[in-house]
């Protein structure tokens, strides 16, 4: 019998005489309002729920001589009800709301406040499990509960009491009522797990007055628990009035079998946007494998049309005013200026479009756009207008007209201070081909006024055109069975690249750096050709990438041989990328596919002056049981 019951004494402290006459004082609370708590269990399964949260039960309630018998320590535990097992007198104690039980197998009864029966006639023991008839117990602990015999389940519903007799709390002293103490409680889905195995915390807290709790103080909490042993959680909780409760512990028991290893558990556990040291993921040589043209994602307003990009920066603030980039606009094409003002008095940024035709007048029209606040911190967060421009849908600016041989500001800044800074993003249409300017200016200058400026000699000037400012890929990983890896950038796309992504070709998987990162002579990526030979970037261009899965499957993001800021997203969901940015030791976790997806929409957008390839890792998950 002692073998039966080992689980009651590895729970808690065992009971004296002394200690379970204490228990039997009447609880004066018994008004005061609490959280109700439901728990709903079905004849045979091996899972039942807690106010909603699916937990694991150590053994299945049964239905017995057409009762309904529940496993009594879970249910006792659930309902923060003290059940121990007296080592000493081989007896389970149970402390109900309405009565003092005592469990007596090897005796064959059960005393409730001191009056025998039958141990039988209400309880078995089943696989070492207590299982106790639901009707019978309800009428000592305040359960209320409802049968369905079609599903052979119940539902029962508990009040709930203060841990202790009520406490008045000392705290407040000029209130007409005094305050109650709030009370820890939570539960867990199971009472043991693997290596690595999630943990389900099940939180049962209450504040007796209903004012909310809104501090939570855990120790020894972990989301998954990576040595084998006995480990202890406790919880402490405030209400709103600075009440703290009394400290709630509960152990939980982990084997020694590996579920998943601490380096696997952030790909198969951890939310999106987690940030991650790559080489602590310890994985396997990714493939590098090359996607090809995507049709189906093409977002384009002119799908038949490419759009093109004309880039303007300077890493150093612009010292002299004047004409800080050129270039040719014609049909679709993004125009991102990003200048920081060097000079000690206050200019305008500006686009000016040129018509150099005398004789057709030529249709601006702006389809998405999105602008940089004028501030001191705008050239340290580029990312955050990438972020605005990916979410943004469509644009407040309205179509203009540039006359024939007209000059015409597109986009005039308001006045930037010294060491401010001007971002904008504009996707435009136009009707017949323009000249297009990044110029600064000093403030109210009109365009008949730029006659006098000559290019501005800038320090670090990134400036220039891409032919492809969208760049729309798709890759087949239905077949993955190791990591893969796609580089996303300085390449143009063909249609005569791999879609079978885990079946690359004969030299395709270039070798990894010690930390497992693609080299950075490997720059294999896909992404936007340059035009004019002069830029060499990937920010600004707006990828997007289609992913075909069947299987559990992580994202990640890293960037192969430098340094990355910009904003993602997938399946139209932003994911907040670290302030700071990314280095090639860095991994960000984008999504992590379920085994009914299908199909992962992914986009990506460089900001500031980003020249590295982009590698997107695709990690096939086992599914774990």
């Amino acid at each position: 019998m002692h073998r039966l019951f080992t689980n009651w004494k590895a729970s808690g402290a065992i009971l004296s005489s002394a200690l379970a006459i204490g228990l039997l004082a009447p609880h004066s609370a018994a008004a005061v309002s609490m959280s109700p708590m439901t728990l709903q269990l079905t004849a045979g399964a091996a899972e039942g729920a807690i106010n909603g949260h699916t937990v694991q039960l150590d053994e299945p309630p049964a239905v017995v001589n057409g009762k309904f018998y529940v496993p009594a320590k879970w249910v006792a535990d659930a309902l923060g009800l003290a059940m121990e097992w007296d080592n000493a007198s081989s007896t389970i104690r149970f402390l109900a709301d309405k009565a003092y039980i005592e469990f007596i197998p090897g005796r064959n009864i059960i005393t409730v406040n001191g009056s025998e029966l039958s141990f039988q006639s209400v309880a078995e023991i089943r696989n070492g499990r207590l299982l106790v008839d639901i009707e019978w117990l309800s009428q000592y602990a305040d359960i209320t509960y409802r049968f369905n015999a079609e599903t052979n389940s119940v539902q029962l519903n508990y009040i709930g009491r203060p841990a202790g007799p009520y406490e008045e709390s000392t705290l407040v002293k000029d209130e007409a009522q005094p305050n109650s103490r709030p009370v820890a409680l939570f539960a867990t889905g199971k009472q043991t797990y693997r290596l690595g195995e999630p943990v389900d915390y099940v939180d049962l807290s209450y504040d007796p007055d209903s004012e909310g709790l809104p501090v939570y103080d855990w120790t020894g909490k972990e989301d998954s628990f990576f040595t084998p042993g006995t480990h202890t959680v406790t919880l402490t909780v405030k209400d709103g009035k600075g009440n703290v409760s009394a400290p709630f512990s509960r152990t939980i028991n982990v084997t020694d079998e590996v579920f998943v290893s601490e380096n696997e558990y952030p790909l198969y556990f951890k939310p999106a946007g987690t940030l991650l040291n790559k080489s602590s993921l310890q994985l396997a040589t990714p493939s590098l494998v090359t996607p090809k043209p995507a049709e189906r994602l093409n977002s384009s307003d002119h799908p038949a049309q490419a759009r093109s990009l004309l880039l303007g920066s300077s890493r150093e603030p612009v010292t002299q005013k004047g004409f800080l980039t050129h270039g040719p606009v014609d049909g679709l094409t993004r125009l991102y200026p990003q200048y920081v003002n060097g000079t000690d008095s206050a200019v305008q940024f500006a686009i000016l479009l040129r018509n150099t035709d005398v004789s057709s007048p030529v249709t601006v029209s702006t389809s998405r756009a999105a602008e940089a606040p004028i501030s001191v911190y705008t050239s340290v967060q580029p990312h955050r207008i990438i972020e605005d421009f990916l979410g943004a849908e469509g644009s407040a600016i309205a179509d203009m007209t540039v006359q024939p041989g007209q000059a015409v500001f597109y986009k005039l800044s308001s006045d930037v201070a010294p060491g401010q800074a001007f971002h904008g993003i504009y996707d435009i249409s136009v009707s017949g081909p323009l000249e297009a300017s990044y110029v600064m200016i000093s403030p109210g200058e009109q365009p008949y006024d730029l006659g006098k400026y000559d290019n501005a000699l800038l320090s670090g000037n990134v400036k220039g055109t891409t032919a492809s400012a969208d760049v729309d890929l798709e890759v087949d990983a239905r077949y993955a069975a190791a990591p893969l890896a796609v580089g996303l950038g300085a390449i143009t796309p063909t249609d005569e690249a791999s879609s079978g992504a885990g079946q690359p070709s004969s030299g395709e998987t270039p070798g990894t750096d010690a930390d497992g990162s693609l080299p950075a002579d490997s720059r294999s990526g896909t992404g936007a050709p340059t035009a004019d030979g002069s830029l060499d970037v990937t920010a600004g261009v707006r990828y997007r990438l289609g992913v075909d899965t069947t299987r559990s499957t992580a994202v990640l993001l890293s960037p192969r041989d430098g340094y990355f800021q910009g904003a993602a997203k997938v399946n139209g969901n932003m994911i907040i990328l670290p302030a700071g940015g990314l280095t090639p030791k860095d991994a960000i976790l984008l999504h992590r596919t379920e085994p009914t997806d299908t199909f992962v929409d992914i986009e990506l957008m460089s900001a500031g002056d980003t020249s590295t390839v982009l590698d997107v890792l695709i990690v096939p998950l086992e599914n774990k049981q």
